[in-house]
């Protein structure tokens, strides 16, 4: 048994290590995707409210006010939604 750790031991821990980076490398990039897919819900969220005020007449300055959008975005939203209006 000793002879085997002594020839497959430091194969074995670095496997271990090399699993474990792997795994938490995975956690890292889920976690990452998590966040990126709030950020993007509550990026539609706004736009959403956007279109909404500007149906309701509402300047673009007080759209950016509540929502934080770029004016030039909630122009952009103001004009692709012209027709809905």
């Amino acid at each position: 048994m000793a002879n085997y750790q002594e020839t497959r031991g430091p194969s074995v821990l670095e496997m271990l290590t090399h699993e474990y980076s792997i795994n938490a490398l995975i956690k890292d990039r889920y976690d990452d995707g998590i966040k990126k897919g709030i950020e993007e819900g509550i990026e539609v969220s706004y736009r959403n409210v956007a279109i909404k005020m500007i149906k309701a007449n509402k300047s673009d300055l007080e759209i950016h006010e509540m929502t934080e959008l770029p004016l030039r975005e909630i122009q952009k939203l103001r004009d692709d939604n012209v027709n809905n209006i």
